[in-house]
C-alpha cells in the first residue's frame, strides 16, 4: 500500500496516512484508518463522539467499512485474474471509507438541532459523503509535503465522488432519476461488494 508520513497529533513523531492496494488483517485496517483521521481532523482524539460511534456502529461505521473494502478487492481481484482489465485499486479504499461516513457525525447533546441534524446526515449521506471527500483532498493536495504522496488525476476524483453519490443505487423503479449506477468498474464493484458483504 502507499504509505505518506505525517507529524503524529501527540507526539509528533512521524506516522503514516495509510493507503492500502491489497487485502488487510482487520487490526491493520482499523489501526491506520483510526491513525488517518487522527492526521486529517485536527483536535479529534479518542473521546470525540462522532469516532466513537464511527468505531462501535458496525452497521454504517468502520467494521462495515472494513468488510466492504475487503469484498471489493476479492471481486477486483478475481475480475483482473479473468478479464486481464486492470481495476484501479487505490481508488477502492477512498470509495469504501466515505461511502457512509457521514452516518457517524455525531452533534454535541446540547445542541437543540442535534436530531435533526444527525438524521439530515444520514438521509443525504451520499452527497455529503462526496463533499466531504472532496474537502480532504483539497486540503491534502493543497500542502506541498503531502500533495506528492496521493496524486489522484481529475478523472479520478470525480469517479470517487460520482461513486459516492451513487453508492445507494437499486433500480430507476425504486430511486427514480435521484440516483444511477456508478460509471467506473471500481464504483460498480465497491457496490456491489458493499451490497454482499457481512460482518
Amino acid at each position: 500500500y502507499n504509505i505518506i508520513y505525517f507529524k503524529d497529533h501527540k507526539t509528533m513523531s512521524e506516522k503514516k496516512l495509510y493507503q492500502p492496494t491489497q487485502l488487510q488483517t482487520k487490526e491493520d485496517f482499523f489501526q491506520w484508518t483510526i491513525q488517518n483521521i487522527y492526521n486529517l481532523f485536527e483536535g479529534v482524539d479518542e473521546d470525540n463522539p462522532s469516532l466513537q460511534f464511527f468505531t462501535n456502529n458496525t452497521d454504517h461505521g468502520l467494521e462495515h467499512e472494513y468488510h466492504v473494502y475487503q469484498k471489493a478487492m476479492e471481486i477486483a481481484q478475481k475480475y483482473e485474474e479473468e478479464t486481464w482489465i486492470s481495476i484501479r485499486k487505490d481508488l477502492i479504499y477512498a470509495m469504501s471509507i466515505f461511502h457512509d461516513a457521514m452516518r457517524s457525525v455525531q452533534y454535541d447533546e446540547s445542541d437543540p438541532q442535534k436530531i435533526r441534524k444527525e438524521k439530515r446526515n444520514d438521509k443525504n449521506h451520499e452527497k455529503y459523503g462526496a463533499v466531504l471527500f472532496e474537502k480532504l483532498i483539497e486540503k491534502i493536495q493543497s500542502q506541498n509535503d503531502l500533495k506528492k504522496h496521493i496524486q489522484f488525476s481529475s478523472e479520478e476524483k470525480e469517479d470517487i465522488s460520482e461513486y459516492l453519490i451513487n453508492h445507494d443505487f437499486f433500480s430507476e423503479q425504486l430511486n427514480g432519476k435521484r440516483f444511477h449506477e456508478p460509471k467506473s468498474k471500481e464504483g460498480q464493484i465497491v457496490r456491489l461488494a458493499d451490497r454482499i458483504s457481512i460482518p
